[in-house]
């Protein structure tokens, strides 16, 4: 599985980067899923990086998902990310890191927002450095549905058993 991760980000990492250099006026984003996983290669690491430091001067934007904040250790890194958006964390030390993240105070009452925030709240740094909780509203239920990675909210498929086809 190693190896064929790193055989797969040479693919991936050559088209991000093709798709990030082409048409400097049209804006671009490349949303990256599970981050974490790029910085395992050292083309993957690579990647990472040209995308948080060069990506506005292409007018691309790069938005790396992760589930840690550790994920983002590097402090040349951290400092490229323009817009941040922190969720519910679980421990105090990833809270504490998180407010290092946000250039914030860790006080107790922001550890103890940070690990109790609700589903779709989080803390949000906009370009000049101003932080607050941010709520997101999902209009569409199909589209909550769609992007519920949560297995303990997740709907069902199957039906109830007075709804379940019958043969006669």
């Amino acid at each position: 599985m190693e190896r064929l991760s790193t055989v797969l980000m040479l693919p991936i990492s050559s088209f991000a980067k093709k798709f990030v250099k082409s048409d400097p006026s049209v804006f671009k984003v490349v949303l990256l899923d599970e981050s974490w996983a790029l910085k395992k290669t050292s083309m993957g690491q690579a990647l990472y990086e040209y995308l948080a430091r060069t990506g506005r001067s292409q007018n691309a934007s790069a938005i790396f998902i992760g589930h840690s904040v550790g994920d983002v250790s590097e402090k040349g890194i951290r400092e490229a990310l323009t817009y941040k958006f922190i969720f519910r964390v679980n421990t105090r030390e990833e809270a504490e890191q998180a407010c290092t993240l946000l250039n914030i105070e860790a006080t107790d009452a922001t550890v103890d927002l940070l690990q109790n925030l609700q589903n779709g709240h989080c803390l949000f740094q906009d370009l000049e450095g101003n932080v607050d909780e941010l709520e997101f509203d999902a209009v569409y239920e199909h589209l909550i549905q769609a992007f519920n990675t949560n297995p303990t909210n997740q709907k069902s498929d199957e039906k109830p058993e007075d709804e379940e086809e019958r043969e006669d």
